[in-house]
């Protein structure tokens, strides 16, 4: 997986917030920022991983080329 895979699920704006709100709320936790970083990728990483790979893979089928299953994407 390369490239910026949230466009797939214009999700760019989202994850921007979250990561800010979660960065505030480990900066007021831990006093020293090391800390609070180390904190803050543990809490971001499960959920940022999900939305990478749900994106990858609603790119894959969006770019098909394989005829049949472009027809199959495209009946919905």
């Amino acid at each position: 997986m390369s490239g910026w895979p949230f466009p797939n699920m214009g999700q760019v704006a989202c994850q921007a917030i979250e990561d800010a709100v979660v960065l505030a709320d480990e900066i007021k936790i831990n006093a020293n920022l090391e800390d609070a970083f180390k904190a803050f990728e543990k809490r971001r990483l499960k959920r940022t991983h999900f939305i990478i790979e749900q994106s990858y893979r609603i790119g894959r089928i969006a770019q098909t080329e394989n005829h049949l299953l472009a027809k199959l994407r495209n009946m919905y």
